[in-house]
């Protein structure tokens, strides 16, 4: 025989198109594959049936399919999730939300750059509230007089209230 002693595994690409980046860990499980009338057990290792499915749609593209998948996911979620900088590099460009100066280039985000929708940035952003109460009608411009509401469970609850709102 020819060649080295172990060398019957996965060969090298020559191409540097593709490489062997990570090994995909699939569930499995133990089945007994043996005949009814044997008398012996013979166990084999199957992976899960949305595996094998997977595998049987997509054929001997399934790898492909993997790739695709993983680089939209990842895309979307650069998009919904992380703000871009000027720095060169597609790991180095994108942050995460908590993430509020870049450590190479220095800038700073707009919030609306940072968390993409005006309701989140509402959740992350504190503004100061106005500390003065309401002591004029914001619809009349009349004052609002105290009363006291009895409700269930609660207790007395002081509400304000304007004579024309009612």
């Amino acid at each position: 025989m020819v060649g080295k002693k172990g060398r019957s595994g996965r060969k090298p690409n020559e191409t540097g198109r593709v490489m062997r980046a990570v090994a995909l860990y699939i569930p499995m499980y133990e089945l007994d594959s043996a005949h009814i009338n044997s008398k012996q057990a013979k166990y084999q290792w199957y992976p899960e049936d949305w595996f094998t499915q997977f595998k049987r749609i997509n054929g001997n593209k399934w790898q492909e399919r993997v790739r695709t998948m993983i680089a939209a996911w990842t895309k979307n979620y650069e998009r919904y999730n992380m703000w871009m900088c000027e720095c060169s590099g597609r790991l180095k460009k994108w942050h995460f939300k908590h993430e509020g100066v870049c450590p190479r280039c220095d800038k700073v985000p707009l919030e609306i750059e940072r968390y993409k929708t005006i309701s989140e940035i509402n959740k992350h952003v504190h503004k100061p509230k106005d500390s003065t109460p309401l002591k004029v009608c914001p619809t009349h411009n009349k004052p609002l007089k105290a009363e006291w509401h009895i409700n269930k469970g609660v207790g007395k609850v002081r509400v304000l209230k304007c004579e024309d709102c009612k």
